[in-house]
């Protein structure tokens, strides 16, 4: 603790130039385990453990509260020294149980869609239910390897499905169109999530398939930006409504910056894409085309 106190400070120039800490979760169970001399299992290494976090936790903050730490875990459950983190870093114990199903059936998709659902997503990775924050690592394909270009539809797929639940994917390259409408929003403290589970949350889509659901990011009044993903194996066309008054559009009318698609119906994913801009009028619904497993992403401004 010592010598991470010094390399941190040294790092980061006397806590001038924020830093993170990341931990692997076999390395780190490991150097918990001998400065304590605990063993691996039982009650006894648990609290050894959590000690641990909590000391390397504190030591990280108290050189600059903006330092992060982050917990590569991928299904390790030591939920009692987790808690001494900013990010968790999981979704390896999916892709590995998947993929030693796809080695007895090769028939299986080469994608996420029967790996993580709405549902698990919303029970395990988003942040609003829990301390740190859940990034998703994908690990499929042999990515962190190599690009290849028919994988850039399935990682669109899962950017988005992260995305609605206002997590995000480890290291997988983000769309562009996210980036972009993004940075035109304004990605700071100001901005509130506005999540699809929430009861009249102000957004509402109509579709004809399931699951189709929209959440969305509020900076300031008349300005949000709106994904909507639909996560059913059939294209379709879906109606979003937004209620002006609960998100401060105070205009007749509002402008519509549609920022496009990504997911495994648009091999472009990955690729810039042109916004293309529309207005909306109080009461007027905004009609959306969106393919199987793929989201839309629209920005609506006054």
């Amino acid at each position: 603790m010592y010598h991470l106190d010094k390399s941190v400070k040294y790092l980061s120039q006397d806590g001038r130039y924020p830093l993170h800490v990341y931990l692997d979760n076999s390395g780190q169970i490991t150097c918990s385990n001998y400065l304590h001399g605990c063993p691996r299992e039982g009650k006894t290494g648990v609290l050894a453990h959590r000690e641990y976090m909590k000391r390397l936790y504190n030591i990280v903050k108290s050189v600059n509260p903006l330092n992060q730490v982050l917990i590569h875990c991928s299904g390790d459950n030591r939920m009692s020294s987790w808690g001494f983190s900013d990010v968790m870093i999981e979704g390896e114990q999916m892709s590995a149980h998947y993929m030693s199903r796809l080695a007895n059936d090769p028939s299986l998709p080469k994608n996420y869609t029967k790996l993580i659902t709405l549902a698990k997503a919303r029970s395990q990775f988003q942040p609003l239910a829990y301390g740190p924050d859940r990034f998703y690592l994908y690990q499929f394909w042999g990515w962190n390897k190599s690009e290849p270009h028919e994988a850039g539809p399935a990682r669109a797929h899962l950017w988005g499905l992260m995305m609605m639940h206002d997590s995000s994917v480890w290291a997988a390259g983000n769309a562009a169109n996210i980036v972009k409408a993004t940075e035109e929003l304004g990605w700071d403290d100001k901005v509130e999530f506005i999540p699809y589970w929430r009861k009249n949350n102000g957004l509402q889509v109509r579709s004809e398939v399931q699951p189709v659901v929209a959440s969305g990011w509020k900076r300031g009044n008349g300005n949000l930006l709106v994904m909507v993903l639909n996560d059913s194996d059939t294209a379709t066309s879906c109606q979003l409504s937004i209620d002006f008054g609960k998100f401060g559009f105070k205009g007749k009318s509002l402008k519509v910056s549609d920022h496009g698609h990504g997911g495994l119906a648009y091999p472009d994913s990955l690729l810039p894409q042109e916004v293309k801009e529309s207005n909306l009028q109080p009461g007027q619904t905004l009609g959306l085309e969106v393919g199987q497993h793929s989201y839309r992403l629209v920005r609506l401004h006054e």
